[in-house]
């Protein structure tokens, strides 16, 4: 009688969590900011625009994914000309929080083409190259509406570009961007 007593009575009431809402589970972004080459590139080239547009797809309230274009130009110090990037990357992301504001860990691979303008003349090659991202970013939802910062070192692996002006050069590329996109 007692276990019928009990199992008829309600529930105890539970503390409930606020409803957060749910991610954008697919999202377009613009990507716009500066960036340079490191390593022994650096004092060869300036630091110029980068640009990208990219998609991503939330995998779980803690991971996504995003496949991305990227370009970036910057000028060749004292030799006129400047050095066009446009590749693709695939970056895997891990989110630290919930809510509105949501800091991220970023890495993946991806691979780009590097080609000197006409002004650049012998000073540079053109380049395929196999780029190693790591990004630390921050986006702000709301809606449809996201806004985001993101700050990004990419390893250069079998780069050559730069080869007549630093025959034993090692290259990263180092960015900073400002990213506006729309969920669905």
């Amino acid at each position: 009688m007692m276990a019928a007593v009990l199992w008829a009575a309600p529930a105890p009431a539970q503390e409930q969590s606020p409803e957060e809402p749910a991610p954008s589970s697919f999202e377009v972004r613009l990507r716009g900011g500066l960036g340079g080459y490191t390593g022994s590139y650096a004092p060869l080239t300036s630091v110029g625009p980068t640009w990208g547009l990219s998609v991503g797809i939330r995998t779980a309230s803690w991971a996504g994914l995003e496949l991305a274009y990227e370009g970036s130009q910057n000028s060749l110090q004292g030799r006129g000309g400047a050095l066009v990037r446009n590749g693709g990357l695939l970056l895997g992301k891990l989110y630290c929080g919930r809510g509105a504001l949501l800091p991220y860990l970023g890495a993946g691979v991806g691979v780009s083409h590097v080609d000197p303008t006409q002004g650049a003349g012998a000073s540079a090659l053109a380049d395929t190259v196999v780029e190693v991202p790591i990004a630390l970013g921050v986006d702000w939802r709301s809606g449809v509406l996201s806004l985001g910062l993101r700050a990004a070192f990419s390893l250069l692996v079998g780069e050559r570009f730069l080869q007549p002006l630093s025959p034993d050069g090692q290259a990263g590329l180092a960015s900073g961007s400002l990213l506006l996109g729309l969920g669905f």
